[in-house]
């Protein structure tokens, strides 16, 4: 019974919205680069949030897919150097 209260509540809200007259805000010219800044340092930080966490997301993947999972990394690395063998 409560669900069908809030409905017409939550479309009464929804079109009060919608009808807004005009407001006479003034809308500083620095906003505008306020928001192309936000926006920019946004997708940098996800980028780089990505980048931390990126071995353990395609880990997660792998499983989810059912695709074998390389658990020991440093083993790649190690087959790596042993084609360079050190100069001493």
């Amino acid at each position: 019974m409560k669900r069908f209260f809030y409905r017409p509540l939550l479309a009464a809200a929804l079109l009060n919205l919608m009808l807004v007259g005009s407001a006479h805000a003034y809308i500083d010219m620095g906003t505008g680069s306020m928001i192309f800044q936000m926006i920019v340092g946004g997708i940098v930080g996800a980028s780089f949030t990505i980048k931390l966490y990126w071995r353990a997301i395609v880990k997660k993947v792998r499983r989810l897919l059912g695709m074998p999972v390389i658990e020991n990394e440093a083993a790649e690395g190690q087959s790596h150097d042993s084609q360079h063998p050190a100069k001493d």
